[in-house]
């Protein structure tokens, strides 16, 4: 059984590795090592999840006194019971002593406490030990709402893995339980079909039995009769995996007293059951590890017995294995009990509904001829059987199959049908239609597939279910000459919160938004949340003739401002629309036209909604298409427009500032449109799959310049080349880099890949086996614009790479800004511990120079060394 969300433990998801075994320890010691903060981590139960980080015993002495039992029960029991804040003070009475205690939530509710404990510098006195670790207050508020922020992040990603796999898991478990009932279901019928036989009655059984033995993969089954002096026994059928055990020739007329189990009563016996001496003696006579003795009845008198046994295997007798085989036993009862009657029809016919009434799935039988029901079994509810007295089943089964899938949509549940044709006791061919209520597993199903189309964090779809639910309304309007309008909302100033109060506040944000995106009328089921801060809204059906007051809805949440951090902070978004089948009739270009309208709004400023017109000569809707049209025009000739520029790479922990390599990056001029950005071509190029061609030229063109600069002296020149999604995804990737680098001769350590750090997080998992591919090659692996995404401390330990490049918007006020600072400096630190090399983007003055200096940063780029330069002009200033 699936556990509650609300239910799940730290435990759990550790057990699973669903988190690492370092998760908790491992931010613990480095912002012990680099900024003098002690922790702890416990889950609610107060078992200790990481333990204080300490350099000597006589420190962690010391701070086990503060952080003492006491101190920490008190700690988790005020954390269970908190449900509103985050972080909460803890009450300590040495004046120089900071401690919080931030709660680790699963499903929004308290799974844990990290405990958070600074010796503040600002207020420690002479008498506190010299060994003991100290830390501004500044800092220490800084790392306290870091840490933890990235902790509950990485709990709310691990918590939806574990769920997602245990659901699937539950799904694989029922699919297997399904096909087991069929195939036991489809034996039973094979054996009921036998009580018609003309054969001898003791062939009979020994066909059933062999069947349920081999089905069951048992070793051995018979059917021994009581005789008529009602005190010895005789085995009369049997069937056994190896001839050597065959007991009919020697259990014959044997004295019934000498078998413990012939009683009245069913004997199931497994492995390991407790019995006494003699029926231990028995199951080690026959060499029997497992037993079930069945009794045969004619009215109350026992007259035989069905015995199935387990030699060669230990065996748990399950208990749908012990229906199968009780129902097994009514056939063969009903057999005997026909021929000792020769009451054919009327026996037949109560035995077998006794039988298929438990069954454990619903049963119909049908008479092709008239659609008449001949039977059906109690699981057939009056409303199920108005609903099949109205369907013809066999149009219900797709062409050469036998089993299918249906909805019956007045009822709201799912069946499982399958149907087959046998002989009913009256002789004739009949259909037999079995039934399984398959709507809980249905519903296992769709909530697994919602946690791979849905975003984690809004709860809302994301773009992979929106570009499936677009197609299939495209294909709706098509059919019935419906309308339909696709809005496309990008956030203007979600960057500067999110930059400005941290990321824990702009995920507030975007759910605030995206809960108020449902409540607008027509849409609650249609949003999505496409990208960082861009969402998208399906309008269709009879909605669409409410679009206008659709988009004026949605307008009207942005007028007002957010309540975040105890403040007002106003953010307004840019929307673009678009009609279809009127502006465009498929996904690809319904997306394009409203990407251009939402261009269009941004270009006017900020807050604004603009229409997709092709008419509006304002637009550039038009050179968007000039620009497709003419990029592949320029991909039939990638060497003739597309050209390399190298920036240089500075090791300025070096004498003399060397240069150590350059970053390729890719320039378009086009004959047609001139220079175009790479902002603007690029995504195109990617849209419209091009990039792999594009992306290759690149790396060839990179590779080669790179091996002749080697060659004229710098044999340590390394160049960098940016990898797209789209290429990364490439199955062949690896071997598209190896063929690159043995066609230019290239050393593999002096190529380096550059991937940015939102990609290389979106799926962790197989980016991690991506970039180890290409690791193993030689290639260094380089993390981009790292501080811009959403990773935490934890991805980057986790992630196999070898540089991480800073974002230059860390740089621009680095002079002014004590943030930026605290962050190079923790870069800094965090890829010396990790033995990592750092390298600074957009170093362009004196005091950012210095500054990177100041905190031992390895290599900077940037216009204060030199700007983006052809290779030529590359090789007069830097190799000669």
């Amino acid at each position: 059984m699936i556990q509650e969300k609300q239910k799940i433990k730290m435990k759990d998801l550790l057990d699973s590795q669903s988190l690492p075994g370092d998760f908790f320890s491992w931010p613990q010691r480095f912002i012990y090592e680099s900024a003098g903060l002690y922790a702890m981590s416990m889950d609610l139960e107060e078992n200790v999840l990481a333990d204080v980080s300490y350099s000597d015993e006589k420190e962690g002495e010391y701070v086990r006194t503060i952080l003492n039992e006491t101190l920490l029960q008190q700690v988790v029991h005020e954390g269970e019971n908190n449900m509103l804040e985050q972080v909460f003070p803890v009450v300590i009475e040495e004046v120089s002593v900071a401690c919080d205690a931030f709660i680790l939530r699963l499903s929004g509710r308290p799974r844990g406490v990290v405990c958070f404990l600074g010796f503040i510098e600002e207020e420690v006195g002479d008498d506190l030990p010299a060994f003991v670790k100290h830390i501004t207050r500044e800092k220490y508020d800084y790392f306290v709402q870091l840490v933890g922020a990235q902790m509950n992040s990485g709990l709310k990603m691990a918590e939806t893995a574990y769920t997602a796999t245990l659901e699937a898991e539950m799904a694989k478990q029922s699919e297997a339980k399904m096909e087991e009932d069929f195939i036991r279901s489809t034996i039973i019928t094979e054996i009921v079909q036998m009580m018609e036989s003309e054969e001898e009655i003791v062939d009979v059984i020994a066909k059933i039995i062999r069947k349920v033995c081999q089905h069951l993969s048992i070793d051995m089954g018979c059917l021994s009769r009581i005789n008529s002096n009602r005190s010895t026994i005789s085995v009369i059928s049997e069937w056994s995996e190896d001839a050597k055990d065959s007991l009919i020739q020697s259990e014959q007329n044997k004295p019934i007293k000498e078998y413990p189990f012939m009683k009245r009563e069913n004997y199931i016996i497994s492995s390991g059951t407790a019995l006494n001496d003699e029926q231990k003696g028995f199951m080690e006579k026959y060499g029997l590890k497992a037993f079930v003795v069945l009794p045969i009845y004619l009215g109350d008198e026992v007259i035989m017995y069905l015995q199935f046994g387990c030699k060669n295997r230990e065996c748990q007798w399950e208990i749908e294995t012990i229906r199968f085989l009780s129902n097994v036993r009514k056939i063969v009862q009903s057999i005997i009990t026909k021929r000792v009657t020769q009451n054919s029809l009327t026996s037949s016919i109560s035995a077998l509904e006794g039988i298929m009434e438990n069954l454990g799935c619903g049963v119909v039988v049908v008479r092709p001829q008239n659609r008449q029901v001949l039977f059906a079994n109690h699981l057939l509810s009056r409303e199920l059987h108005e609903t099949f007295e109205k369907l013809d089943l066999r149009k219900l089964f797709p062409e050469g199959m036998n089993s299918t899938e249906y909805y019956i949509g007045a009822l709201q549940k799912w069946m499982l049908l399958y149907r087959a044709t046998i002989s009913w006791v009256d002789g004739n061919e009949v259909e037999l239609y079995s039934f399984y209520d398959i709507t809980k597993n249905k519903t296992v199903e769709n909530d697994y597939k919602k946690s791979t189309t849905s975003d984690f964090l809004t709860g809302l779809y994301n773009r992979k279910r929106c570009e499936e639910d677009l197609a299939s309304y495209l294909e709706m309007t098509k059919q019935g000459n419906g309308k339909g309008a696709l809005l496309f909302i990008d956030l203007d100033d979600f960057k500067r919160i999110n930059d400005g109060l941290g990321h824990q506040y702009g995920d507030i944000l975007l759910k605030a938004i995206s809960s108020n995106l449902r409540r607008v009328p027509g849409i609650e089921n249609s949003c999505y949340r496409v990208g960082g801060d861009e969402f998208m809204v399906i309008v269709s059906g009879i909605q669409y003739e409410r679009l206008d007051e659709i988009v004026e809805s949605i307008s009207e949440i942005f007028k007002y401002p957010w309540f975040l951090k105890g403040h007002d902070y106003y953010c307004n978004m840019s929307m673009g629309v678009t009609r279809f089948p009127r502006d465009a009739s498929t996904v690809e270009d319904v997306i394009r036209c409203v990407d251009a309208a939402l261009y269009d709004a941004k270009k006017k400023g900020k807050n604004q909604v603009k229409f997709f017109d092709r008419n509006d000569n304002d637009t550039d809707n038009f050179m968007r298409l000039d620009m497709e049209k003419f990029i592949r025009d320029a991909c039939t000739n990638i060497q003739e427009e597309f050209e390399v520029y190298y920036q240089p790479i500075i090791d300025i922990s070096l004498p003399g500032d060397p240069c150590v390599g350059a970053e390729a990056l890719l320039r378009w001029n086009s004959k047609e449109m001139g220079e175009i950005s790479p902002t603007d071509f690029v995504p195109l190029a990617e849209y419209l799959g091009l990039i792999k061609p594009i992306g290759e030229h690149v790396l060839r063109t990179a590779c080669k310049e790179c091996k002749r600069w080697n060659d004229m002296g710098h044999p340590n020149y390394k160049v960098n080349v940016n990898f797209s999604v789209v290429q990364l995804l490439q199955q062949d990737i690896q071997n598209v880099i190896t063929d690159v680098l043995a066609e230019t001769g290239l050393e593999p350590h002096n190529l380096t890949i550059e991937v940015t750090e939102s990609l290389a997080i979106n799926d962790l998992a197989y980016m991690k086996q991506v970039l180890n591919s290409i690791r193993r090659i030689g290639v260094r692996v380089a993390l981009d614009d790292f501080g811009t995404g959403y990773s935490s401390l934890n991805h980057i330990h986790e992630m196999p790479i070898d540089i991480i490049k800073v974002d230059r918007c860390f740089v621009q006020n680095i002079g002014e800004e004590e943030y930026s600072q605290v962050f190079v400096r923790m870069v800094s630190e965090l890829a010396k511990t990790m033995k990592m090399n750092v390298c600074v983007e957009g170093v362009e003055t004196d005091v950012q120079y210095k500054i990177m200096k100041k905190h031992n940063i390895n290599m900077i780029q940037g216009y204060y060394f030199a700007e983006p330069m052809p290779a030529k002009e590359f090789e007069l200033k830097f190799t000669e």
